[in-house]
């Protein structure tokens, strides 16, 4: 062996890797550059707008608050009413509810645990996979450009690190084989999947990462108790749920129906989005390939490297797919990159100095974020998108709360909050059942059918639109008439409608902004 390879970087053998890598950073810093990234993410997010489907999913838990109860059937939008419908974030309509009553702080506090739960989760998996520390910290920084678009009041902020945890949990329990620490990872396990299917779909993703492991067990007597374990969990969380079996179905059966990509950019290929997020997984495809080869080099085909082949692979696929899927991009990293051995040269810095660097930015982040902390009202303030003012408006002209009317599926939940019945919301799954309603709007959207027809056909005579859209541009040239805007959104009323009302009010006044 050379002068440059004197010292082993690492040791492996059969389905172990045991390695004695290269650190530039001492044991425990790890955990001071999870505070850094975190603060890094929350000094960026603390101005952010509440807007899209946060508003009906507060709107929905404040219901559910108020009646001690939750919606099983479909009380929100001009059609529909009464029909059964089966909500896969209950837990979070709740918990944006219930958090509303602290103020804006609390909303913000929800963001911090996902970021700081998303971040350690990424640092315990780099650990439990033996990442090499050098690159831990690098994986962990890169972490944040790919899961920028998850730190929203959506699920998926709650959802992404419950499957950090989840793979952690799953990959753990695999390698341990006392019976004491196996019963404690597998009760976590299920636990975190009762709690995670309360909260959105993507708890399948345990089961999934469920089956890959049981099935490179080594032994069938293992695969049959690993089997009967994922059983236990899907039951636990059938009787858990208040829909039962049939909220399992959700997930698996009531997958995104072909028009949701044409309406939902979240639904789209990145590679057709922008030049960046193709970039993203290009550079996530070539240096994932070109670890995953260096790796097989040194173990051939052990367990462990088909193991994370299959991750990296999966969540490649994924996020090719959508761009939802592109928080998780780094999962398939850390699988990819465990399997990697650094040359000595990466070794340049001193790990003292590089701890010390760390705890200033980080010290210097953490403070910046209690500058910043919000206080006051939770809306701060509302989307540029969202029509601040709308029920006012109506309201002066004689329409009044509960009022149906036409709009932009961006502004579904917006309008719900505010007390209008809007014609579609961020609710897909539900309107893909509800009379073609969703196949209805997106052909109309992409031009395949007549916008004006479509909205002809709904009954309705105000129409509540993004302002320099092709549907304001379709009504107003079946002369619909403008009657009210705001930067970006207008409201237009049918040919033949009264506006205003008989004995109305024409005062506008000043525009409401609506806090909670």
């Amino acid at each position: 062996m050379g002068a440059s390879r004197a010292v082993p970087t690492q040791q492996r053998s059969g389905n172990n890797l045991m390695d004695d890598r290269l650190s530039v950073t001492p044991r425990g810093s790890l955990w001071i550059w999870v505070a850094f990234c975190s603060a890094l993410s929350l000094m960026a997010l603390h101005t952010e707008a509440v807007q899209g489907d946060a508003w009906w999913d507060f709107t929905i838990g404040r219901w559910e608050l108020a009646h001690h109860s939750l919606a099983m059937i479909n009380l929100w939008g001009s059609h529909g009413i009464g029909q059964r419908w089966v909500n896969p974030e209950w837990a979070w309509s709740l918990l944006l509810a219930f958090a509303a009553r602290g103020g804006q702080a609390a909303w913000f506090g929800i963001l911090v645990i996902g970021v700081v739960g998303y971040c350690a989760g990424l640092a315990a998996l780099m650990a439990s996979w033996q990442v090499n520390p050098s690159l831990r910290v690098i994986l962990l920084m890169s972490s944040l450009l790919m899961a920028q678009g998850a730190w929203v009041w959506t699920p998926i902020v709650w959802a992404i690190p419950c499957a950090v945890w989840g793979l952690w949990l799953i990959t753990r329990l695999r390698q341990v084989r006392a019976p004491s620490p196996a019963w404690r990872l597998a009760l976590g396990g299920i636990g975190l999947g009762v709690a995670w299917a309360a909260l959105h779909p993507s708890w399948i993703l345990l089961v999934v990462w469920g089956v890959i492991e049981g099935m490179l067990l080594p032994s069938w007597r293992r695969q049959l108790l690993w089997g009967l374990g994922l059983l236990v969990m899907l039951g636990l969380i059938a009787v858990s749920q208040p829909w039962g079996a049939s909220y399992l179905v959700q997930p698996l059966l009531g997958m995104r129906d072909p028009w949701v990509a044409l309406v939902s950019p979240e639904w789209t290929s990145p590679m057709r989005h922008n030049l960046a997020l193709s970039l993203i997984l290009v550079a996530y495809g070539v240096t994932g390939a070109w670890a995953l080869a260096d790796g097989w080099k040194h173990t051939g085909w052990s367990r462990v490297w088909i193991r994370r082949s299959i991750y990296w692979l999966g969540f490649g696929v994924a996020g090719l797919y959508a761009i939802r899927f592109l928080p998780y991009l780094p999962l398939g990293c850390i699988a990819a990159w465990s399997t990697w051995t650094p040359p000595r040269s990466m070794a340049w810095l001193p790990p003292k100095f590089s701890a010390a660097v760390t705890a200033i930015g980080a010290g210097g982040l953490l403070l910046g974020v209690i500058i910043v902390w919000p206080k006051g009202p939770i809306i701060r303030h509302v989307s540029a998108q969202d029509p601040v003012g709308i029920t006012r408006v109506l309201a002066d002209h004689g329409y009044g709360p509960g009022t149906p009317v036409f709009n932009s599926l961006a502004l579904g939940g917006y309008l719900e909050f505010v007390g209008l019945r809007p014609w579609i919301d961020g609710r897909e799954d539900f309107w893909v059942t509800q009379g073609r309603t969703l196949a209805a709007y997106a052909r109309a959207a992409t031009g395949q059918i007549s916008r004006v027809r479509v909205v002809e056909n709904t009954g309705l005579h105000l129409a509540i639109v993004t302002r320099m859209g092709k549907w304001a541009w379709s009504l107003e040239s079946a002369r619909w008439t403008p009657v009210w805007q705001t930067p970006q959104t207008v409201l237009l009323v049918a040919p033949g409608t009264a506006w205003p009302r008989s004995g109305a009010s024409t005062g506008r006044g000043t525009p409401k902004i609506w806090r909670i």
